[in-house]
């Protein structure tokens, strides 16, 4: 689908988001709380 070039150029960018999904992932929130983006 991409060229490697331009995987090499998102590379930062997707394990930095890959991260975020990881860390989010980690919390339980109470299950009263509504996620921040749909605030």
């Amino acid at each position: 689908m991409w060229g490697e070039q331009r995987a090499t150029e998102l590379e930062a960018s997707l394990q930095q988001t890959a991260q975020q999904l990881w860390d989010l992932g980690q919390v339980t929130p109470h299950r009263d709380l509504e996620p921040g983006f749909y605030q």
